[in-house]
């Protein structure tokens, strides 16, 4: 049974928004959208239709940043033409994550501890849960912006008091504008204000150790590329370091990566982490980095399955495993190979 997961939809949204098929991805957010919580949070996994949770996984709070991240792609992917009514689609969804986001930092500079993407309970706050938040709070900041909050006023501040009759429609109307511009604004400045504020709490408390996995210490994992683009405008203090080191802690004998160096020592690569490290290296500006992008797609090419699946696990002799089509990992190359067409050549 194909399960659906909030990152994993999330990243297929922003693929299909980036290769021109932002209706696609409207969907793929209205799902979301309706099996969304009433406090803005999100399940680890979902029955395919919506119809409830498959087993007791709980929430996780690292679902809210993506489905932030994924909407401000969207967005900004969306014809000029159409951005207003895409924004007034994603609106109650991108309202419901922010506020959600913001509520997790109401009482500390960084999150309460959650499961993230190794599907484990956690013993304290994770890189993986950190990083999405941050991520999705940076992209409630642009998502606001391109939904107005920048915008010119189309009045001069102060009305001459018998411009506007404010009994009229006009008046009506120029009020609901007012105030709708107003909110924009506010929740632009209050997802500004949180993304400034995890940043650096993020910088201090990870940066200072390499970007470990957990806010205790110990060994990385594939969630050093959270802290860079195209998840952040700009590489966290010290990330793009941690995240090149974690390459060779997390090698494989087959050639692709675990989701950690922590991760049991078992031989076996996962492509959504390959993948991942492909569009990190695809995003970044170095051509180093980019190189590697494209030889991290050749390996995740050469290991598909035969019907040409990208399989969720490769083998230490080169075999793939766990063979059904996951969509995380094949959203991951789409947009990885867009990065790579999009790069200065």
């Amino acid at each position: 049974m194909a399960l659906r997961v909030a990152r994993d939809a999330s990243f297929a949204a922003a693929a299909f928004a980036r290769t021109g098929h932002v209706d696609d991805a409207l969907d793929v957010l209205r799902f979301l959208a309706r099996v969304q919580e009433d406090d803005g949070s999100f399940h680890a996994r979902y029955l395919p239709d919506g119809s409830g949770v498959p087993d007791d996984r709980g929430l996780q709070s690292d679902g809210v940043g993506w489905v932030l991240w994924a909407a401000d792609v969207v967005l900004a992917e969306a014809p000029a033409d159409d951005r207003a009514a895409v924004a007034a689609v994603l609106r109650p969804l991108v309202d419901a994550c922010a506020d959600h986001a913001l509520s997790l930092l109401a009482e500390a500079s960084l999150p309460p501890a959650s499961s993230d993407y190794w599907e484990v309970e956690p013993t304290s706050l994770t890189l993986g849960t950190a990083g999405p938040l941050l991520a999705g709070l940076e992209a409630a900041a642009d998502f606001y912006r391109l939904a107005g909050a920048d915008a010119p006023s189309d009045r001069p501040a102060v009305v001459p008091a018998l411009a506007v009759d404010p009994g009229s429609a006009t008046g009506e109307a120029t009020r609901a504008a007012d105030a709708a511009l107003a909110a924009t604004r506010a929740r632009q400045g209050a997802a500004v204000g949180a993304a400034g504020r995890l940043r650096a709490a993020v910088e201090g408390a990870f940066g200072d150790q390499g970007y470990p996995r957990h806010v205790t210490g110990g060994a990385r994992d594939a969630s050093t590329a959270f802290v860079l683009p195209p998840f952040q405008p700009e590489p966290l203090d010290g990330a793009h370091d941690a995240w090149l080191a974690s390459v060779r802690e997390m090698l494989r004998p087959a050639g692709g990566l675990a989701p950690g160096a922590g991760w049991r020592e078992d031989g076996i690569s996962w492509t959504p982490q390959t993948a991942l490290y492909a569009l990190a290296a695809a995003s970044s500006s170095d051509p180093d980095d980019r190189a590697d992008a494209r030889e991290w797609l050749r390996w995740l090419d050469e290991h598909r399955t035969a019907s040409g699946a990208i399989p969720e696990k490769v083998l230490a002799d080169g075999s793939p495993a766990a063979v059904a089509p996951l969509s995380w990992s094949s959203a991951l190359v789409v947009l990885a190979l867009v990065e790579l067409e999009d790069a200065p050549r």
